[in-house]
This record gives structure tokens, sequence and C-alpha cells, in this order.
């Protein structure tokens, strides 16, 4: 008997694992949405515009509240001069991955917020990057902050404290 319980309940567990990844169309709003895979594809595309070097594309993903708050722009060229080389591996997940902040209602998000780290992404330049990203996926009553809000270069020295920051003062 404990048998057949123990097999309903691993079967049980896979359907419900393997259901997060069934659903054809990603709505950010929805209360059962799975953001990893958007945080994945998001990182993969800064390191992409990062090894070509190609700051529109970067700057296309920030929001608009960014951009008027922050020299986005010139920001981006720093990083640009400050990231040397390609990367070495595909980014093929994030090393850490946190729903910052939400507001539901009635089974849906009305505010949601995202952030995920890459830690030691190495380059052909002999350099190891870590990233910490924050992303606003859902804002209802200020959709000009949707899209990224900071991307953090993590101290190599002590992996804590930042390097660069583009969408962010860094404090003297």
């Amino acid at each position: 008997m404990k048998k057949v319980i123990r097999y309903l309940l691993l079967i049980a567990a896979f359907l419900s694992f393997s259901s997060c990844n069934l659903k054809d169309d990603y709505d950010p709003t929805d209360i059962d949405s799975y953001d990893r895979p958007l945080a994945v594809e998001t990182m993969q595309k800064i390191i992409t515009a990062f090894d070509n070097e190609d700051s529109e594309t970067l700057e296309e993903l920030f929001s608009e509240v960014a951009k008027q708050n922050y020299d986005i722009e010139k920001q981006i060229e720093e990083a640009m001069e400050y990231y040397k080389g390609k990367s070495v591996n595909p980014c093929e997940d994030v090393s850490y991955f946190f729903t910052n902040s939400s507001k539901i209602s009635d089974n849906k998000y009305y505010y949601k917020s995202i952030q995920f780290m890459l830690l030691n992404m190495e380059t052909d330049a002999g350099e190891s990057y870590s990233f910490n990203v924050f992303y606003t996926l859902v804002d209802e009553d200020e959709p000009s902050q949707i899209g990224l809000s900071k991307i953090y270069f993590i101290d190599p020295e002590d992996n804590v404290g930042y390097e660069l920051a583009i969408g962010a003062k860094l404090k003297d």
C-alpha cells in the first residue's frame, strides 16, 4: 500500500512540475505565470548586447522611467567600455531568481517585479562578470515602469558591492 501511495505522489509531483511549462502564451499578470524563462531570455539579450557592443538593443530593454531618471545612454556607454571580450559560455540559466515585490488581486498581478543574477560569466578576454538585474514586468498604475530598471555589475573582489550601474547611481 505504501508503494502505491508513493507511486501516486510521484506521478502527482511530476504532473505539477511539468505543467509549469505547458502554457504557450506567457502572461506575467497570470498568478500562475512562471517568470524564470523570461529572466533567462532577458539575461541572454543583455549578454549578447554586450558581446556585440550593441548599445541600442540594451537601451531598448529599459523602462521609460529609467530612461527619464538616468542618463541611460551614457551609463551604457561606460558599461560597454568596462566590459571586455565576448562571453565564452552561453547563458542557459540565471544564478539566482526572485520575485521582488507584487500586488495581487482577483488572481491577477497588478504589479510585479523580478530580480535575477548571473554570477561569474567569463569572457574570451579572461574577465569574469557578475550581474544583478531588476525588471518590472507588470505595473497597472504606471506602465512606463515596465522594463529593466537597473543592471548592476557586481564587484568581482567581494561579489557583494557594485562596480558599475545602469539605471542607478552608485554611492561615492
